[in-house]
């Protein structure tokens, strides 16, 4: 019994010593002398098995589940962004990289309709620039930092996104042959239209009032003289003292309120020729239009259960 009791010992030992070479060889011995940079994104919200299957699928470690207990054991959270590795690097190093959240590259999403100072926003709670230095540079430029997925560079200056931004306009709108006031009606569409099939007849509504001489009565330019999007009052209407008011002031505002997207840039291009002069919006996103202003009061009273 003794030699048997020894030999089922042994046998745990040298099981136990194969499993710990096994984690220790794959923790610690890259996967090949490649050193052939591959990119990988992490992404908020993915699970270590997850990215731990990414990084076997690429050839980047030995083993996935290693990768998973090694993270377990030590206890510590993997950071997203986009990171350039090797497989010349060890599964300690990439670990090391990744749970530090040394990014090579910082993807950030820039959203239709934003106005410079949320971009700002966004970008600063990235760590990525200083809310006030971007601000500065980027004012006056509302419109222009057209809204796209970027993909920047980990020390990318506020000079350098913006830039990237510009230039993203300027490619995408160069064959549009778009004017100034083109764009300041899209900022003010890209607001407004609730679902895209809404844009170019929206569009159409504010260029028949332009054509009118009659004032446009757009809320967004309203919330954007105030800085910010929240619900404006009927005292707004009037009390807001703004060159961007709209219900103060005859024709567009002196530049755009956000930054549209191509859909809306289009829509201000070539807006729907139709003879509605007034719409609003229901709950459900319906736009209701109307030709007058006697049938816009009508409908407001027919729909008021659904504002």
């Amino acid at each position: 019994m003794k030699k048997i009791l020894l030999i089922i010992i042994g046998i745990i030992l040298i099981i136990a010593l194969v499993i710990f070479g096994y984690f220790y060889y794959s923790i610690k011995m890259p996967i090949s002398k490649n050193n052939k940079v591959v990119s990988i994104e992490i992404t908020k919200g993915e699970t270590t098995q997850q990215i731990a299957q990414e990084l076997k699928s690429k050839k980047l470690i030995h083993n996935a589940f290693v990768f998973s207990m090694y993270s377990f054991y030590t206890g510590k959270q993997i950071m997203p962004g986009i990171y350039y590795l090797m497989p010349n690097m060890t599964l300690e190093n990439i670990f090391d990289k990744i749970s530090k959240g040394e990014v090579s590259e910082n993807k950030i999403i820039i959203l239709e309709g934003w106005r410079a100072t949320e971009i700002a926003q966004y970008l600063a709670d990235k760590n990525l620039v200083d809310k006030n230095n971007f601000l500065a540079k980027a004012t006056d430029l509302e419109g222009y930092l057209f809204p796209d997925t970027y993909q920047l560079a980990k020390d990318a200056t506020i000079d350098q996104i913006i830039k990237e931004m510009t230039d993203n306009f300027q490619a995408r709108t160069k064959n549009l042959n778009i004017t100034r006031d083109n764009l300041i009606l899209a900022s003010i569409v890209e607001r407004e239209a609730q679902k895209d099939e809404d844009r170019a007849k929206i569009a159409g509504v504010y260029q028949n009032r332009l054509l009118a001489q009659m004032k446009l009565d757009a809320d967004p330019t309203i919330q954007y003289a105030k800085g910010n999007w929240l619900p404006i009052s009927q005292s707004d209407y009037y009390n807001v003292d703004s060159p961007y008011n709209t219900y103060l002031h005859i024709g567009l505002p002196p530049g755009p309120i956000s930054n549209p997207g191509l859909a809306s840039i289009r829509a201000a291009i070539n807006p729907e020729k139709n003879d509605y002069f007034y719409f609003f919006h229901l709950k459900d996103g319906t736009t209701i239009y109307s030709k007058t202003l006697e049938e816009h009061n009508a409908k407001l009273i027919q729909y008021q259960d659904k504002i």
